[in-house]
């Protein structure tokens, strides 16, 4: 391994087998970095070999100093957690980028990504707690519905993409109807129509207005599993009278004391007029 600037920056060769025992190597077409403590606590930069398609799991997680990554244009996968932790760095993308892993960027100084055109799968929370703005590109094909983590204040979609649209600050994915992100910090949310299913969101003290056609067993079911955990705070759903709707809540919520307190129901008579903002 070369090192230069006085052991806080390193070009690895493309080929090179690196010293195993130590916890670092390369092997095939994965890249690997797992140095020890001291390095992993000083490297600022990195050069990924050309020809390298994988920056393997776990790869730069915890080099809290990492500032710059230089990647190859031959990189198709960042995998799990790869730069977890990460808190001063920057990166430039590969072109050919077609994969991001679970939590990559979990904890990273980065706030804004504007992603590859290549890249075609997003998987869950991994951009957690550090998201401002994204932008999504046409190529995307599969997103988790926490992929932009749980913390973010902000998303912008490209809406050449035809797969993902917002819909009243509501990231909805129309393949599937599946709501994929809103803003955890918003104090009220208008549920889209077109948002059927959502059961990794959460609604967490907000005031949730929600077409009445979303209103169903399943509804109420998941509002429940989202608010058990002692720290979620209470919310009040609102939409449009029915008897079904009413008593639906009544059968899932109000007759326990927890959900009772959890989850509270209100009606509103114009749904249009009555949307919160």
């Amino acid at each position: 391994m070369n090192t230069y600037n006085e052991d806080t920056k390193y070009i690895i060769p493309a080929g090179t087998i690196l010293d195993y025992s130590r916890g670092t190597r390369y092997w095939e077409d994965s890249f690997y970095f797992k140095s020890s403590d001291v390095e992993q606590e000083t490297t600022e930069e990195i050069v990924i070999p050309k020809g390298i398609t994988i920056i393997a799991e776990g790869c730069f997680a915890g080099c809290v100093k990492l500032q710059k990554v230089r990647m190859p244009d031959s990189i198709r996968l960042i995998d799990e957690g790869a730069f977890a932790n990460c808190r001063n760095l920057s990166i430039n993308w590969s072109t050919t980028l077609e994969e991001i892993g679970p939590c990559a960027f979990e904890n990273t100084s980065l706030d804004n990504y504007d992603l590859p055109k290549s890249l075609k799968s997003i998987s869950f929370k991994a951009f957690n707690k550090n998201l401002d703005l994204i932008k999504v590109p046409s190529s995307l094909i599969k997103c988790s519905t926490t992929a932009f983590g749980t913390y973010s204040k902000t998303t912008e979609v490209l809406l050449r993409n035809p797969s993902y649209k917002l819909i009243d600050n509501c990231l909805i994915n129309l393949t599937n109807n599946t709501l994929l992100f809103i803003n955890p910090r918003s104090q009220s949310v208008t549920l889209p129509k077109e948002a059927r299913y959502w059961h990794d969101i959460k609604f967490n003290g907000v005031k949730l207005t929600v077409p009445l056609a979303l209103i169903d067993e399943h509804f109420w079911n998941g509002l429940k599993y989202r608010c058990s955990p002692i720290y979620s705070r209470p919310l009040t759903v609102y939409s449009e009278y029915s008897e079904k709707a009413q008593r639906l809540y009544d059968d899932n919520c109000s007759k326990s004391d927890l959900f009772s307190k959890k989850i509270k129901y209100e009606r509103i008579d114009n749904y249009d007029k009555c949307k919160i903002t």
